[in-house]
């Protein structure tokens, strides 16, 4: 079963010319799959702003799991690195899975990852397991992070006009590029 993958086609996205209304359509009336496609962006981005919010607010909250779990200081600091090495690590994988499935099904596996070892982070007896949860929730983050930029990307491409598409994805590459 191989997805879409790089030629998924979103020219329906695209603003048309504005069709004659019938007599039971009135003005600014909404297509349903328009509708569809907006609400699953705006799932995407709120999932992408509870990554956000997790890989910016663990390092903030780590004196506190140290003092509560007593991780010395390098236990600590190996904590917060595996959640990066995870998602490094993740890289190929993803890779290999968005050349086979849809972006959505690659973006679907990363988010139940990402969910799952988040929630069961608070789980973690010690530092094991707390290790393989960071490193878990940081391969989840990365297969959904590439599932959904290419995915923005092309949405991007189609619906945009193409100065202010390259515009927009070299803005995004510096954010995803700069430092935290």
């Amino acid at each position: 079963m191989h997805g879409r993958g790089r030629d998924e086609d979103y020219s329906s996205l695209r603003p048309a010319a504005a069709p004659a209304l019938s007599g039971t359509q009135s003005v600014g009336e909404a297509d349903p799959a328009q509708i569809l496609a907006l609400l699953g962006i705006a799932i995407l981005l709120g999932s992408y702003v509870i990554n956000a919010m997790d890989r910016q607010l663990f390092p903030l909250i780590l004196p506190e799991v140290r003092r509560e779990y007593g991780f010395n200081l390098p236990e600590a600091g190996l904590i917060s690195t595996v959640f990066t090495i995870g998602m490094a690590l993740a890289g190929l994988p993803t890779g290999y899975l968005m050349s086979r499935y849809a972006r959505k099904s690659v973006a679907q596996i990363g988010i139940c990852i990402f969910s799952a070892a988040t929630i069961v982070t608070v789980l973690a007896a010690g530092f094991t397991d707390m290790l393989i949860y960071r490193g878990l929730t940081g391969m989840g983050e990365a297969m959904q992070l590439t599932a959904c930029s290419l995915f923005f990307q092309a949405i991007l491409r189609a619906i945009a006009p193409p100065a202010l598409a390259r515009s927009a994805l070299l803005m995004a590459r510096e954010q995803c590029l700069a430092p935290c």
